[in-house]
């Protein structure tokens, strides 16, 4: 039996799989979602969750991670190289 794979979204948004969720998310949720990325792969590598104090290192991680093309490499020597990371 077939999966039925279509869904609608809040805001009456649908979308048919994986590839129509990846085409939503860029269209409509590019900066969003990277922000979320960046806050969650930071709090994994501080072993802590994000605190207000972080939020000028989080912003700033997030237009290195769109300057870098959403690329996850850069990212990740980003987040290694921040301050939060080096005095954790």
């Amino acid at each position: 039996q077939p999966v039925d794979d279509a869904t609608e979204l809040p805001g009456s948004h649908r979308i048919q799989g994986v590839g129509g969720l990846k085409k939503f998310l860029l269209e409509n949720r590019k900066d969003q979602f990277a922000r979320s990325l960046v806050v969650h792969l930071t709090s994994y590598a501080l072993g802590r969750s994000m605190e207000f104090s972080d939020e000028a290192a989080i912003q700033e991680l997030t237009a290195t991670f769109a300057a870098n093309d959403y690329k996850l490499r850069p990212l990740i020597h980003a987040i290694a190289q921040s301050e939060l990371f080096q005095t954790k």
